[in-house]
């Protein structure tokens, strides 16, 4: 959930807050729906807040390095981990008339410290993808609303590795994903709990695969 503030300046670079909120669950099947529900349990939580400066270097280039510190937490163990992030993306407005064609590359790298155990990690990736608007707007709520796909690659630059209970773990050097959103033209919502999109993608590797529920921009 990708709360955020967003504060504009005088100078052409403006700077967001960024207080995303993650939940996971474990063992957890689409599948399983139609039978057991939706998950009532959550397994992990996190919250690593940061801070992302948007630079628009062209009318069509912006440039957004980003920093990240936080917290995760392991609600079945009660472990702590401290989290960090930082990057930098390269957002590119293609010719594309009404279909409003977006090229993303970004160049990001993440890692762990984990407090009870002193155990640390972290891995970098690049991604690359197109987010495509289609021309069909339609009208609800009371905002603009067009629907768009995309699809992102992303390689990773130390192998990405899965623990997988009851079986061996999964390493992967790549993956990709598809998806569509909706994307409002205006934030819906008030202040940092407004939302821009609502979407859901569909990741997948070599023998992996996630469903991936989209808040934002989904590349």
């Amino acid at each position: 959930m990708p709360f955020s503030y967003q504060m504009e300046r005088d100078d052409g670079i403006d700077f967001k807050l960024r207080l995303p909120v993650s939940v996971g669950f474990f063992d957890f099947e689409v599948n399983d729906i139609p039978d057991d529900g939706i998950p009532t349990k959550i397994d992990t939580l996190s919250f690593v807040p940061g801070v992302e400066f948007d630079y628009l270097y062209s009318d069509k280039l912006t440039i957004i390095p980003y920093f990240d510190l936080g917290w995760a937490g392991n609600m079945t163990t009660g472990s702590d981990t401290a989290v960090y992030s930082s990057g930098v993306s390269a957002l590119y407005e293609l010719n594309g008339g009404a279909f409003d064609p977006l090229w993303v590359n970004r160049l990001y790298y993440a890692g762990y410290y984990t407090l009870d155990t002193n155990s640390k990690d972290g891995y970098a990736a690049f991604q690359t993808g197109i987010d495509l608007g289609l021309p069909n707007r339609f009208k609800m709520l009371g905002h603009a609303i067009q629907p768009t796909v995309f699809a992102t690659s992303y390689w990773y630059f130390v192998d990405l590795t899965f623990d997988a209970p009851g079986s061996q773990d999964i390493s992967i050097s790549s993956s990709y994903e598809v998806g569509f959103t909706l994307a409002s033209e205006k934030p819906i919502g008030y202040s940092f709990l407004s939302l821009d999109r609502l979407g859901v993608g569909y990741r997948f590797g070599k023998d992996f695969y996630a469903w991936h529920l989209l808040f934002d921009l989904p590349i």
